[in-house]
């Protein structure tokens, strides 16, 4: 938006509304069992900051390019859940 202020126009760019990381029950799925457990944290974990190539592939959850603990909070918070 822009504000008239002393002979001239101030604007001020619209801040860019954050996009949610994407926690899906399913995404936290990564051996597609059907059900987030102890394997998939363990894949997750034992992939932490590290390359999405090889076991690591589907452990980025939610698809932001890098495994983080991000990824890891998802998939403890569909622990046990159905996909």
């Amino acid at each position: 938006s822009c504000v008239s202020k002393n002979f001239g126009k101030t604007c001020i760019p619209p801040t860019p509304t954050p996009i949610g990381s994407v926690c899906t029950v399913c995404g936290a799925d990564i051996n597609k069992d059907k059900v987030v457990n102890i394997q998939d944290t363990a894949v997750i974990n034992s992939c932490l900051n590290k390359p999405l190539t090889g076991k690591c592939t589907n452990a980025d959850v939610d698809k932001n390019g890098k495994i983080d603990i991000i990824d890891l909070n998802c998939a403890f918070k569909n622990y046990l859940k159905r996909c």
